[in-house]
C-alpha cells in the first residue's frame, strides 16, 4: 500500500470516528450553528492534515461504504430495540452500542406500560366475567319472584298502607318486594341489576 493510500485510510478512519460521535439532536432542538461550523472545519482539517490531499475515487467509495455499513448497523440496532422484551440483557450484551440512552429508556418505559396495561386488562376482564356470572345467577334465582311481582294478584303498599299504582313500580319496588318475601342472598345493587334485565326481557316479549 502506498504512503498516500495509508494516509487516506487513516483520514477516513478519523472521519468515520467523527461521524459516530455525532450526537442525536431532537427535532424540537435548534441546531447550534457555531458547533456545526466548528465540526465542518474539523472535518476539513482531518481530510487535509491527516490525508495525503490527493484522494482518488477508490478512497471516496470506501468512505461511503464504511459510513453506509455503520449506518445500517445503527438502524438494525434500532430495529432490535423495537422488538426486544429484555432491554437490560440486550443492552448489556453490547447490541445497543449505537442507540441513544434516551431511546432505550423510552422503549423500556413503553414496554413496562404495555405490561401494566395488559395485566390491568386481564384483571378487568376476569372481574367482568365474574360479575356477569353473578348477575346471571341472580337473574335465574330472582326470575320466579319477578313473575310473582308482576302477577295481577300482587299488590304493593307504601309505608302508610296505601296501594302503590303499578305505573310507579320500578327497581326499588322490586327490591322491597324481594326482601319482604324472603332473604334472596343478593344485595340491593344486584337485585336492581337483575330487575333491569328481567324487565327488558319482559318488554321484548
Amino acid at each position: 500500500m502506498t504512503d498516500d493510500r495509508i494516509k487516506n485510510k487513516a483520514a477516513i478512519n478519523q472521519l468515520v470516528s467523527e461521524f459516530l460521535k455525532l450526537q442525536i439532536v431532537e427535532i424540537s432542538e435548534k441546531p447550534d450553528s457555531n458547533k456545526q461550523r466548528e465540526r465542518y472545519f474539523r472535518l476539513i482539517d482531518i481530510a487535509e492534515r491527516v490525508g495525503s490531499g490527493n484522494y482518488d475515487y477508490v478512497e471516496i467509495v470506501n468512505l461511503f461504504i464504511t459510513l453506509e455499513n455503520k449506518a445500517n448497523e445503527m438502524v438494525n440496532q434500532l430495529i432490535a430495540l423495537s422488538h426486544a422484551t429484555d432491554l437490560e440483557g440486550l443492552d448489556k450484551s453490547g447490541s445497543l452500542g449505537y442507540v441513544d440512552n434516551r431511546l432505550i429508556d423510552a422503549a423500556d418505559n413503553a414496554h413496562k406500560h404495555y405490561i401494566r396495561k395488559r395485566d390491568s386488562n386481564r384483571s378487568s376482564n376476569a372481574g367482568k366475567a365474574k360479575s356477569d356470572k353473578e348477575l346471571e345467577n341472580a337473574i335465574n334465582k330472582l326470575e320466579p319472584l319477578f313473575e310473582k311481582f308482576h302477577s295481577p294478584e300482587t299488590k304493593i303498599l307504601d309505608g302508610r298502607g296505601n296501594e302503590i299504582p303499578r305505573s310507579k313500580w320500578g327497581a326499588e319496588t322490586f327490591f322491597n318486594f324481594c326482601t319482604e318475601k324472603s332473604g334472596t342472598g343478593f344485595g340491593k345493587k344486584m337485585i336492581k341489576k337483575a330487575y333491569k334485565v328481567l324487565q327488558g326481557k319482559a318488554s321484548a316479549m
